[in-house]
């Protein structure tokens, strides 16, 4: 489970579109190696960035992105950056 404030980053942006360009090549990069799974770079959904505060309770826990009807259905790789 988690616990926080978070918003989405947008892909159309100049600056934070060389961000996902540099993820992209860093996680296909990483994929082609260990697992070879059939990514497309179209695929790539949007960031999220969170913050979590001890006067929110902010926590992130282990939990499952992936249910059978949800968005997230078809994931493939998640990519946590600190």
């Amino acid at each position: 489970a988690r616990r926080a404030r978070f918003a989405g980053v947008p892909k159309g942006n100049f600056f934070y579109g060389q961000i996902y360009h540099r993820l992209w090549q860093l996680i296909n990069a990483t994929n082609e190696k260990f697992w070879r799974f059939a990514v497309a770079p179209g695929s790539m959904e949007i960031m999220q960035y969170s913050i979590y505060n001890a006067s929110d309770l902010g926590t992130y826990n282990w939990h499952e992105d992936v249910g059978f009807h949800s968005d997230t259905a078809a994931r493939l790789l998640s990519v946590s950056v600190q």
